[in-house]
């Protein structure tokens, strides 16, 4: 579907639901049972409609409607749970712990759910244009078979040329570069050189080099470039993960306070007309 037809069908259904809403929330307002009653229920369905989008997402091997069709269905009701919430829960704050804690992962929820959507617009189709995406398990071993070939090609460059200055290069430089754990938590504290740089810096260093030793050369940047370009696909990757694992754990803790905070309304209002 164009993306701009996306945009235009989320926006009309957004649109059509919110005012609907808004018109019953109008109606019930001055019932018996209050309008929060009504509100409360009409969020705590579409909070259990959204935690159908990941069940749908585990068992992509059963027919259950099109994938794009429970995205676009997850985003309408996302931002309609917004306003829904807001008319459930007021503008302030929170009062108690019970409704500290379920406000608190709303808005988490709420908030992740913004970042990824704009994350996923982005970060996936960034990965398929750095020469192909790379599985998560297969890192590691990439990262290994890089170290491994630029040793044997810095090896056979200080062979054939004998030059000192560039093997002084490769193991001040450029070997930990190779050998470092993919995005090292210590690389936060400790600055490390980055491809580009790695890359000027060969470019400056002399080199005696004949017309083979040359082709080396350029194997070397090739080389380079592409753990710098494995760098960028693992923190992409990294942050997609960090991502989701906020958003699902937030979600859980909501449905979790949620019910919670219906059971105690039930309990405190039986015999209540």
């Amino acid at each position: 579907m164009n993306r701009y037809l996306q945009i235009l069908l989320v926006s009309g259904c957004t649109a059509l639901l919110l005012t609907a809403f808004v018109w019953f929330h109008g109606q019930t307002s001055q019932s018996l049972r209050g309008v929060y009653y009504y509100d409360g229920w009409i969020l705590a369905v579409a909070l259990i409609f959204l935690g159908f989008f990941f069940i749908r997402k585990s068992l992509r091997v059963l027919p259950l409607i099109d994938a794009r069709f429970w995205r676009l269905a997850h985003l309408v009701v996302g931002l309609i749970s917004v306003v829904v919430f807001l008319f459930h829960a007021g503008t302030g704050l929170p009062s108690g712990w019970l409704e500290g804690a379920a406000w608190t992962s709303f808005v988490v929820t709420a908030l992740s759910g913004v970042l990824g959507w704009l994350m996923t617009r982005t970060l996936p189709a960034q990965l398929d244009q750095e020469n192909g995406r790379i599985l998560f398990s297969e890192f590691p071993v990439a990262r290994k078979q890089l170290a491994k070939d630029v040793d044997a090609l810095v090896l056979k460059i200080i062979e054939e040329t004998g030059d000192r200055e560039f093997l002084n290069a490769y193991q001040t430089e450029w070997y930990g570069f190779f050998s470092q754990p993919l995005n090292q938590w210590s690389a936060l504290f400790v600055r490390r050189p980055t491809a580009t740089e790695l890359l000027a810096h060969l470019d400056a260093t002399p080199v005696s080099l004949g017309a083979g030793d040359r082709e080396n050369l350029n194997r070397l940047r090739t080389l380079i470039a592409a753990r710098g370009t494995l760098d960028a696909q693992y923190r992409r990757q990294v942050i997609l993960r960090g991502w989701l694992f906020i958003h699902l754990s937030s979600v859980f803790a909501l449905m979790v306070f949620s019910l919670t905070h219906i059971l105690i309304v039930y309990a405190f209002s039986m015999g209540t007309p």
